[in-house]
């Protein structure tokens, strides 16, 4: 019985404290630049909590990405990123338009809230300017 207890409670703290939320950590920030790395689980916030703002900023994606972006007009569009392709693919109000990209682009400053989509963890960095 004490074997059981134990098991459980173990288990307990693993699904208590692993969440598959969102998670970010800042490697440089100084007065030029924030870099930051973000992993993100399916179903999950990506780049931040519900809707933030980002200064200008790149992008670098080191993994195959498929998110939902709700812009702060609250319109919404799909993006696709396929790393072993190249090709970033974007779809707003029924039109597509595909990027060829290493998965590294320009992004002019934004308020937005991104949510994964895709089955897959994906993980990326934001350089922001300052």
């Amino acid at each position: 019985m004490k074997q059981i207890t134990i098991t459980f409670v173990l288990v307990f703290l693993l699904a208590t404290f692993s969440s598959t939320a969102q998670t970010s950590k800042v490697l440089i920030d100084n007065e030029k630049v924030k870099v930051t790395e973000f992993i993100s689980q399916p179903g999950e916030d990506v780049c931040g909590k519900g809707k933030h703002t980002h200064s200008d900023h790149v992008t670098i994606l080191l993994t195959d990405a498929i998110v939902t972006t709700t812009t702060a007009e609250g319109a919404t569009q799909s993006e696709t990123y396929l790393e072993n392709k190249h090709l970033y693919t974007v779809t707003e109000n029924g039109k597509t338009q595909n990027i060829p990209t290493d998965g590294t682009f320009w992004v002019k400053g934004v308020t937005h809230s991104v949510i994964n989509t895709g089955s897959k963890p994906m993980r990326f960095y934001i350089i922001e300017t300052k």
